[in-house]
């Protein structure tokens, strides 16, 4: 159920976008370091530990005004974990394409920067998944997308600093995801959620 309403919203912001009349928009791109970290109760049990890898992927954004714009992105993220299995080293990667809307606030403006907060919900499309495995020093991989829930979403919030030059914007994002859902589709339970946090470079092109 939450599923479904997390993508109406996401729907209602879209197409927003699309029949908006007024205002500034425009788009751009991003990159950065994403550092996954599930969460759960079985944490502890599993003994995960935290897996950087890199996040990219584009971004539209509507302003209303010098406070409030939505922004809706699209972003390629590796999520997953590493840990010990049968004492040598193992690590989980997932990788999804994350939908998110977000409403930002700007609580800086000035003529040479703004900083704002954000908001939003998260839908994310799993893509591929393995499983690897360092054995006698050798990496071997395993495909385990069949095990992977097709599906996650949570919430994301976070920070932004933005350089504006002329009709380009360029920032630093910092921003806080956590999933509902945890993605074991195993059949036994495993109580582990996504939960990243991102640090990311972003160019803006359009109005401001």
């Amino acid at each position: 159920m939450k599923l479904r309403y997390t993508w109406l919203i996401f729907a209602v912001v879209l197409l927003f976008f699309v029949d908006s009349k007024a205002g500034t928009h425009g788009g751009g791109i991003n990159v950065g370091v994403l550092i996954s970290d599930p969460s759960g109760g079985d944490k502890d049990i599993y003994k995960v530990e935290s897996l950087n890898s890199l996040s990219f992927g584009a971004f539209y954004r509507y302003t209303f005004s010098n406070i409030i714009s939505l922004q809706t992105e699209i972003l390629y993220a590796n999520k997953g974990a590493k840990g010990k299995y049968y004492s040598s080293e193992s690590k989980v990667h997932v990788w999804y394409l994350d939908f998110v809307p977000s409403l930002q606030c700007r609580i800086l403006d000035t003529h040479s920067c703004f900083g704002c907060l954000y908001i939003g919900p998260m839908c994310g499309l799993r893509v591929a998944a393995n499983f690897e495995s360092d054995i006698s020093g050798r990496a071997q991989y395993y495909d385990i997308t069949s095990s992977i829930k097709p599906s996650d979403y949570g919430y994301v919030i976070g920070a932004k600093l933005g350089l504006p030059r002329g009709s380009k914007e360029f920032g630093v994002d910092v921003r806080y995801s956590s999933g509902f859902v945890a993605p074991d589709d195993t059949g036994r339970n495993i109580d582990l959620k996504n939960r990243t946090v991102t640090v990311m470079l972003e160019m803006y092109f359009g109005k401001h």
